[in-house]
């Protein structure tokens, strides 16, 4: 289905608020603008794979957040360096 295609019939229920917030949350993760999308991409999911499974997002920040901890690790050498070199030129 062409996501541009305009959307003409609506699916309404009802959620508790924090069924609201973790739907957010999740929305956050996935990269998506709205619980709409979110319940579209795992609909379409459910009818092409039968399966509403999304890809975990889980993934994908565990590894971001990999990534950043070896950034600040190697940032936090480069200080060390940079604050020995301060230290025998000061002396």
């Amino acid at each position: 289905m062409n996501m541009m295609q305009r959307k003409s019939k609506m699916v309404s229920f009802r959620l508790s608020p924090e069924e609201y917030r973790k739907l957010n949350d999740a929305c956050e993760l996935q990269g998506l603008g709205s619980i709409s999308e979110l319940a579209r991409a795992a609909l379409q999911r459910l009818m092409t794979n039968g399966t509403v499974n999304l890809p975990l997002a889980e993934n994908s920040l565990a590894a971001e957040i990999t990534d950043l901890r070896s950034r600040v690790q190697s940032l936090s050498a480069d200080i060390d360096r940079l604050a020995a070199r301060l230290q025998t030129t000061t002396k």
